[in-house]
């Protein structure tokens, strides 16, 4: 509840009272939002292969008490990661990633799920750090949850190939061939 509360006190007496002015006495106290929100993050597939799409899933809670207004994530998606893009309907349509997102309200006890994905490069290293973070203009009575990072191990991958062909063909049974 966001205003205020009052609370009057009045005290009174048998006895006879020079000044009844000073029995009452009403204190106003202001009443604000809070707002514990909380963001965790995962990365899918893990282990990933190079040249494979990630997908990141970024779920950003409110314990409450109130709603938490002008709720932004904001995610610096690594350089390995081409054309970053996201979703907030659960995949069905996506945009590109601008780097962070106005959530607007997140309700208590109601989490907000956003995906987010992009194409992992061939030159990236063994493991990949991608950390989300959340705020809001609510109080937030514990900041130390407000952000999480994924961390996603990356498999090395080779193409190789051979190829073999014959100088001669069709070749000659016991005769030498020559393979250039």
């Amino acid at each position: 509840v966001v205003g205020r509360t009052i609370n009057t006190a009045t005290v009174t007496t048998d006895t006879p009272d020079p000044n009844p002015d000073d029995n009452t006495v009403t204190i106003e106290t202001p009443v604000g939002q809070l707002a514990d929100i909380s963001v965790t993050k995962t990365g899918s597939p893990d282990p990933i292969l190079p040249g494979e799409t990630i997908t990141y899933t970024v779920t950003v809670s409110n314990a409450g008490p109130s709603t938490s207004q002008s709720t932004v994530i904001v995610d610096a998606v690594p350089g390995v990661i081409s054309s970053p893009e996201y979703s907030i309907d659960g995949g069905l349509t996506w945009n590109p990633w601008p780097g962070s997102d106005d959530l607007g309200s997140a309700l208590p006890g109601v989490p907000v799920t956003v995906l987010l994905r992009g194409q992992l490069s061939s030159s990236a290293p063994g493991t990949i750090e991608n950390t989300v973070t959340v705020t809001s203009t609510t109080p937030d009575p514990d900041p130390g949850n407000n952000s999480d990072t994924a961390i996603t191990t990356v498999t090395p991958a080779a193409d190789i190939s051979v190829v073999k062909t014959a100088m001669t063909s069709p070749a000659i049974a016991g005769a030498m061939e020559t393979f250039p």
